[in-house]
């Protein structure tokens, strides 16, 4: 047990110091769980199993604070499956993996979409441009002098059936 509680507090503290630097923050552990706390609703709602990732988060930091503070490293606080989260948690955050950092990657996604349909509904509003001026109809030539009503030319007559009631009144 003693051997698995020393690498249990040695890991704990890489992880520690990893969050402290990558977060830029003196307190590691405990303020990715403030940030995941203040993130909850948002986490819940986009991460898989985030709040079951919460929860074993405060127990890894709880086990350490026993290491540390109330109990001997010959204890039995700490089993092989403690150690495996907590090996696992880290090499997620390593790998960009962890809880936090997969919200940021999600709201990023959801921004870079709402800014593609603003875009689009821009685009779809715009004024349409301008419609071309249509050519000029040249102008009809006068009309020859004459009596009227004049007949048509013959080019453009037609023959033109008699409706019913033409027939009938006319």
């Amino acid at each position: 047990m003693r051997d698995l509680n020393v690498n249990y507090f040695d890991l704990y503290k890489q992880l520690d110091n990893a969050i402290k630097q990558s977060f830029q923050t003196k307190d590691g552990v405990t303020e990715y769980i403030n940030r995941m706390v203040e993130n909850s609703l948002k986490g819940a709602a986009y991460i898989k199993n985030w709040d079951a990732q919460l929860k074993a988060l405060k127990r890894l930091r709880w086990i350490r604070s026993q290491l540390a503070h109330e109990v001997s490293f010959d204890s039995d606080i700490c089993n092989q499956q403690d150690y495996n989260n907590l090996s696992a948690f880290y090499r997620n955050f390593q790998t960009f993996k962890d809880p936090l950092r997969m919200l940021d990657a999600v709201e990023a996604a959801i921004k870079r979409r709402q800014e593609t349909l603003r875009q689009q509904q821009i685009q779809a509003h715009r004024q349409p441009p301008m419609p071309q001026p249509r050519r000029p109809v040249p102008p009809r030539p006068p009309l020859p002098p004459g009596p009227y009503p004049r007949p048509m030319p013959q080019q453009y007559q037609t023959q033109t059936k008699k409706s019913f009631w033409q027939k009938l009144f006319g």
